[in-house]
């Protein structure tokens, strides 16, 4: 199976329920070289009576069945507070050119990720993750993966549980280079905050900023900057 970013881009949904984070998610990504076309945005739910983490899964749940209206092929969800490595157009380039035939999802990354089957070739096999902010699903599996998150309410619950009555764990694969982490100014309802990338969760125990930089992942700040001083010099 063979992809490109544009494809992907053209058939994502941002999932936010904040102009703000919104704004800085569209920042980021026209930054990266990825605002052409930039995600859909998707007004996540906010039922006041639900806990946040069910509110998330009933957004990821209307994401998907939006995708099957559309009649998509696949569909790529963003959380808004996705925030992507250094040079990731070129890497997902890479990725998306060999898919394995039998993928069912495609997390693109992760705060942590607590086990796999092994790898194939330049993916984990059978990935068990934590943040559901970046992943790819595909058309054959939307109504599995409705019924997944309906077994497991979260918003990420598909993807750190596993039925195999329902899609098997082989075909859940992730890129073997985290692609994706999370990023936030504030505090979330799962208590992340700053750059967010987890190496214990229990207790949940993060890495610090230098070395999420030191794994390609840049400064907020800088990016920005750097995009910025390159629009300047083009006018």
């Amino acid at each position: 199976m063979e992809l490109t970013v544009k494809d992907i881009l053209k058939h994502s949904f941002v999932i936010t329920i904040d102009k703000e984070r919104h704004s800085l998610f569209k920042k980021i990504f026209k930054a990266h070289g990825m605002g052409k076309p930039c995600p859909k945005k998707f007004q996540g739910v906010t039922i006041w009576y639900n806990s946040p983490q069910y509110n998330c899964s009933l957004s990821h749940a209307a994401a998907i069945e939006k995708a099957k209206k559309l009649g998509w092929p696949y569909v790529c969800i963003f959380e808004d507070d996705a925030y992507p490595v250094t040079g990731i157009k070129d890497e997902l380039e890479k990725y998306l050119s060999e898919i394995p035939d039998d993928c069912a999802v495609l997390v693109l990354g992760s705060i942590f990720c607590h086990g796999s089957l092994g790898l194939q070739g330049d993916f984990l096999k059978g990935i068990r993750t934590y943040g559901g902010h970046s992943f790819i699903l595909f058309r054959d599996y939307y109504d599995k993966y409705l019924e997944l998150l309906k077994k497991f309410p979260e918003g990420d619950g598909p993807l750190y549980k596993t039925d195999n009555d329902i899609i098997p764990l082989g075909q859940f694969y992730g890129t073997r280079r985290n692609l994706f982490i999370q990023h936030n100014y504030d505090i979330t309802h799962n208590r992340n905050t700053g750059y967010v990338l987890y190496y214990k969760m229990n207790p949940m125990t993060k890495f610090p900023d230098e070395y999420i930089f030191y794994k390609g992942f840049p400064k907020v700040e800088e990016l920005l900057a750097k995009k910025q001083k390159k629009d300047k010099d083009l006018m």
